[in-house]
């Protein structure tokens, strides 16, 4: 592979998807640009500017829910942008609460990070055994 197809919006979704895979939240962050814009389109008062809030809510993520396992659905990559229909899951620590988020996001691609990304997730609520009660959604608000 040479230089450019490193750069590419397809190179980069696999670096994130790889670092995701080993709960890398470093690496992570690393395929995200200083300066990245994300929107939380659902909750604006979620959206955040720059690589360091990635590392930290990755790192969140992987501790709270060590076994956690994101699937893609679907990808399409169209000139700089990423489209990606995801599940995230896993088990809270110390809980045993299943958790699942289902969603969207659409990343913008400049020199090979993710410079934007624009975010249309939603947890995922299942009825308890026996009971009418939710599980617990997978949000960061949940592990403050």
């Amino acid at each position: 592979m040479d230089a450019e197809d490193q750069l590419s919006p397809a190179a980069v979704l696999d670096r994130l998807l790889g670092a995701i895979s080993r709960h890398d939240a470093d690496a992570v962050a690393a395929c995200f640009a200083e300066d990245l814009c994300n929107e939380h389109l659902f909750y604006p008062e979620r959206s955040f500017r720059g690589r360091e809030r990635v590392r930290e809510n990755w790192a969140a993520i992987f501790t709270h829910v060590p076994n956690f396992r994101m699937q893609v659905l679907r990808a399409a990559v169209e000139q700089d942008a990423i489209w990606i229909e995801l599940l995230g899951s896993g088990t809270l620590a110390g809980r045993g609460t299943a958790v699942e988020a289902h969603g969207v996001m659409i990343l913008g691609v400049r020199d090979g990070q993710i410079a934007w990304s624009r975010v249309y997730t939603e947890p995922v609520h299942r009825a308890r055994a026996k009971s009418s009660r939710w599980a617990r959604p997978l949000a960061l608000s949940h592990f403050k």
